[in-house]
């Protein structure tokens, strides 16, 4: 894991907009408690408070066997701390289809696809950046800010650019951490 990519990982003001997208709360107490890269490119990112755990993870292409990774790191947070975490992988690329039937939209959010996890998961986004060619600047400029972030780690320069030119305050935010 590159220097810029870990610092953006640690910023506090990074894990506010995590914690504000995925828990819909602020947790100022959440911090980076650890950052593995798995097989397939697969970064697993922990984020720990007393009450919360999220693990964000980050790969170009989710497989089954992505998701037996983050099953199983999941399981492992929740024995070690006792936390249910939430788990949100964002997709850089392409979601296997062999995933799609398990995979399905949710109402709070039209860029999620949840499955069910109630036993090893407080809940179990992915989230894909293949949904993001937008063709409305006002919709770029509000985009959800996890599906940004899963612009911003595909590396699609003509996307990030096209979110900079807009205004899309997520993009220019990481894109500004150094």
């Amino acid at each position: 894991m590159d220097c810029r990519v870990l610092n953006i990982f640690q910023n506090l003001d990074f894990i506010n907009l995590i914690t504000q997208s995925v828990l819909n709360e602020d947790d100022r107490n959440l911090v980076l408690t650890s950052a593995e890269l798995l097989a397939n490119n697969f970064h697993l990112i922990l984020y720990l408070s007393e009450s919360h755990a999220i693990l964000l993870g980050i790969q170009p292409n989710v497989t089954r066997m992505s998701l037996k990774q983050a099953i199983g790191k999941s399981l492992r947070v929740f024995e070690q701390y006792k936390i249910q975490p939430s788990v949100f992988i964002l997709c850089t690329n392409t979601i296997s289809p062999s995933l799609q039937p398990l995979l399905s939209s949710t109402s709070q959010n039209s860029h999620w696809q949840i499955t069910k996890c109630s036993m090893w998961a407080e809940k179990f986004v992915i989230i894909s950046n293949d949904a993001t060619f937008l063709h409305d600047a006002e919709a770029c400029k509000h985009l959800d800010p996890l599906v940004v972030l899963a612009i911003y780690f595909s590396g699609d320069e003509n996307q990030i650019e096209k979110l900079l030119n807009v205004g899309n305050t997520t993009m220019q935010f990481v894109h500004s951490i150094q």
